[in-house]
């Protein structure tokens, strides 16, 4: 899952001793996610309203602030909501795959099939090693009847997630599905399923 590290510098910023002694932490921390200067220009003190605000909006601004709130509002079922937020996180950042599957997630939910298909396979593509990300492949494939594509997703989510007996089950309710040859009714809920996913 992609994370980003914003570092807000309020005011004129000037190197300092304290910034040297970061230096080799944020360098290391780069290896993990990477980190972002956001300068925010404001006039007053630490508790001045305008200030705070302006430091508000730029941590609001980034991607994974987006996505957090998309996954806030879709626990609440507030959908529509939902897939607005993590759009808007992804017009920041088109490949950040968390957002990439909150929106596959919640056009799920939508019935929008068409649309999570192509965000989960742009999220598989993000982070081919995710779990979440070729379960919401698979589940989007096979509520459009894509067998070429839903099962091997399923089974990809299963070996990269083999603790999962919730993955499982889903791959085992699609296989059924599959040998009888009838229309699969998925109850799986993609938002819960991507909780037990890790």
């Amino acid at each position: 899952m992609g994370r980003e590290l914003a570092v807000l510098w309020a005011g004129r910023h000037r190197r300092s001793n304290w910034e040297e002694i970061c230096a080799s932490y944020r360098q290391r921390i780069g290896h993990l996610a990477p980190v972002r200067d956001v300068p925010v220009r404001a006039r007053g003190g630490a508790d001045d309203p305008q200030r705070l605000r302006l430091e508000g909006q730029a941590l609001l601004a980034a991607p994974d602030a987006r996505t957090a709130v998309g996954f806030a509002l879709a626990r609440q079922a507030m959908m529509r909501q939902a897939l607005a937020q993590f759009e808007d996180a992804l017009a920041r950042d088109a490949a950040y795959a968390a957002a990439l599957e909150g929106a596959a997630a919640a056009s799920l939910r939508l019935n929008r099939y068409g649309r999570a298909l192509e965000f989960a396979e742009r999220a598989a593509a993000a982070d081919p090693k995710s779990p979440r990300a070729q379960y919401l492949l698979g589940a989007a494939a096979a509520r459009l009847y894509d067998t070429a594509r839903a099962g091997p997703a399923f089974e990809r989510a299963v070996a990269l997630a083999p603790e999962s007996a919730a993955i499982k089950e889903v791959l085992v309710g699609y296989r059924m599905w599959e040998a009888r040859g009838g229309q699969w009714r998925p109850s799986d809920d993609p938002l819960a399923m991507m909780r037990v996913l890790r």
